[in-house]
């Protein structure tokens, strides 16, 4: 579902989440209102300019104390449908081009008695924005990157399509691991964060 303008498509998909909608869906928009960030900073995106969207997942087939599987299979989806940049997954989820941010993702799970209800992806990818006006220290846009702007709706297309695609990775914590700590930002040494 796309919508010009909401004040957060996390809050959104759930507040309209329903058994009745399909596995992956997903709602964007061209601006938030009140775009989250991690421990409830703001997310900064030119309207029209970025992709900022939130995909359902459904009774994710994952053990309840592993749900960091979700962030993992998250991440990997954008940095293996972005494959033409050398891109590395900051911990959690964040993905970083060298020592600079390109999206930031915040993930929330419903969890019943009876297991997993669903999962919410919400992603901001900074993608054919060039200037920020705010004081975020290190943002970064595939345009700014390869010079060359992307169309949003097939990029997003891609990123589902690859979420689908690694779905089975869900499944297969080894092979899921693998993938990921192959990504991770500054993995060899030492590091000051």
């Amino acid at each position: 579902m796309y919508i010009k303008q909401t004040y957060s498509t996390s809050t959104l998909l759930r507040e309209q989440y329903s058994d009745a909608l399909p596995h992956l869906y997903t709602i964007r928009t061209d601006f938030q209102t009140a775009g989250r960030g991690q421990a409830g900073n703001s997310w900064e995106s030119e309207e029209g300019k970025n992709l900022l969207f939130s995909v359902l997942l459904k009774r994710p087939n994952v053990p309840i104390h592993e749900g960091f599987r979700i962030a993992m299979w998250a991440a990997l989806a954008i940095v293996k449908t972005l494959d033409y940049i050398p891109l590395t997954i900051k911990w959690p989820n964040d993905i970083y081009y060298k020592d600079k941010k390109l999206c930031g993702m915040l993930i929330e799970n419903s969890i019943t008695s009876a297991g997993w209800n669903y999962s919410i992806i919400g992603v901001g990818l900074n993608v054919n924005q060039t200037e920020w006006l705010s004081a975020a220290p290190n943002p970064i846009s595939i345009a700014t990157i390869t010079n060359q702007m992307e169309d949003l709706s097939q990029l997003l297309d891609r990123i589902i399509a690859q979420m689908v695609e690694d779905l089975c990775l869900l499944e297969d914590y080894e092979e899921l691991k693998r993938q990921y700590v192959a990504f991770l930002y500054r993995k060899d040494g030492y590091h000051y964060y």
